[in-house]
């Protein structure tokens, strides 16, 4: 699975773990694993969560998704095999890397795997990303960090090009209020984030 510092990954229902979730999917024959990202921020009538117990105080949230699959980021592990020279070059090259055969996540930033057999679950499981705490907190990671320039070239898209001008709260009359995992909403997915200025 790749996933991120600021990301929880949870099952499709609570009656679950995710990892009884997960074993559920590999026992009914398929081999990756599209998560619904929920995008959780604050918002300008509660704007700092600069503090460890943050999931208890950021209760508004919208569901992210440009296209879907959207976050097709967790599969079961694929055998290696020695592909002979020209494919392992290939390899490299396809991935910055040698890992098992075809596995690419490069091509979309880590979002979507890729690899030959790939059957991804029909029913997604869910995402909860909390991509800033607060207005500072967005201005230090996304102003302030260095990108490598093939990065600002379109990987890390906005991102990797934002000022501190581009960065506004949304009100919570933009968002949904969280009430529990069960209870999340993925109906009318938003493609572009709130917390940045589309120009």
């Amino acid at each position: 699975m790749h996933a991120d510092l600021d990301e929880i990954r949870l099952p499709p229902s609570s009656n679950q773990t995710l990892a009884e979730a997960i074993a559920q999917v590999d026992n009914e024959g398929y081999n990756a694993i599209n998560f619904m990202e929920y995008t959780f921020l604050p918002v300008r009538e509660s704007p700092n969560h600069e503090h460890p117990d943050f999931q208890k105080t950021m209760h508004w949230y919208y569901p992210f998704g440009p296209r879907h699959p959207h976050r097709l980021n967790a599969w079961k592990k694929q055998p290696r095999r020695w592909m002979g020279m020209k494919a392992f070059a290939r390899e490299l090259i396809k991935n910055h890397r040698f890992g098992p055969p075809s596995i690419n996540l490069h091509a979309s930033g880590g979002h979507l795997v890729d690899f030959p057999g790939i059957r991804p679950y029909p029913i997604d499981f869910k995402l909860k990303h909390y991509i800033v705490l607060s207005l500072d907190h967005a201005i230090q990671k996304y102003v302030k960090k260095s990108f490598d320039p093939k990065e600002i070239s379109g990987m890390h898209g906005w991102r990797a090009t934002a000022t501190e001008y581009d960065f506004l709260l949304p009100s919570q009359s933009q968002m949904q209020l969280f009430t529990s995992d069960d209870e999340l909403d993925a109906n009318n997915p938003f493609s572009e984030h709130l917390i940045v200025q589309q120009s």
